[in-house]
């Protein structure tokens, strides 16, 4: 398929992906040309956004695509990692590996398409993140907020099911609390609960920054926060009494 080719096979997918043929579009995964390359990928992201099933056969073709030498081709891989790992995260799961090394990758929106398709592996497959937290934690100081939500929801669901995996892990969770993205400060929280639960004493030494998250100015980290301080003490709850008007952060 020829550069031409593969630019109308693009528009297609974009205007009507249902009617495109993904085999078609296999040859520019491996072509030498960066715009081919590009444009395939492409083809399998815009099928991807409507119909994930269809291109979850395709993951182990578009895998290498992943630390592709051009910034396009990663983040179109990266995007159809991330809608298949919403609708069939078991099949993304034996990508893992590739996925978090893209979490070091220059490029937020690869970071941020990769960290998404992590949490959703993380949402049935915890065992299977949780053994790779260590690779996850500098993430949780991303510059990108949702690559830290991202990642920090990763953790919350390991904590939920394979907790051993999060309590070393709990220091750069705490680090987390006040972070300017509230979905990132609920998700640690909720984790943090979860090690309270079974061992407060792990997070007994952060009581300070968990109980300062009771007075959030977002609602559902507040909730998070009480659930968090419940197994750390018995003196009480504060009640929040908001000062000024605060808009809700949003990932």
């Amino acid at each position: 398929m020829d550069r031409v080719d593969v630019s109308a096979l693009v528009d297609r997918a974009e205007a009507a992906p249902s009617t495109v043929s993904l085999d078609a579009a296999v040859a520019a995964l491996r072509a030498d040309d960066t715009d081919r390359r590009a444009a395939g990928t492409a083809v399998f992201s815009a099928v991807a956004g409507g119909d994930p099933d269809r291109v979850g056969h395709y993951l182990s073709l578009l895998a290498p695509r992943l630390d592709d030498g051009a910034v396009a081709v990663r983040t179109n891989a990266t995007h159809v990692f991330g809608a298949v790992a919403k609708s069939d995260p078991a099949r993304v799961g034996d990508h893992l590996d590739a996925l978090i090394t893209c979490l070091d990758d220059p490029s937020d929106v690869v970071r941020r398409n990769a960290s998404y398709a992590v949490g959703e592996v993380a949402k049935t497959e915890p065992g299977l993140v949780g053994a790779c937290l260590s690779r996850l934690a500098p993430r949780l100081s991303d510059r990108q907020g949702r690559v830290r939500a991202n990642v920090a929801l990763a953790f919350r669901c390991v904590a939920d099911c394979e907790l051993a995996h999060v309590t070393s892990h709990v220091d750069a969770l705490a680090g987390r609390l006040d972070d300017e993205n509230a979905t990132v400060r609920r998700n640690a929280l909720v984790a943090l609960a979860s090690v309270a639960e079974r061992h407060p004493a792990r997070v007994k030494s952060h009581i300070d920054a968990v109980e300062a998250r009771l007075d959030d100015p977002v609602e559902r980290v507040r909730t998070a926060a009480q659930a968090a301080v419940a197994p750390l003490t018995t003196t009480g709850t504060k009640v929040y009494h908001p000062d000024r008007t605060a808009d809700e952060l949003h990932e």
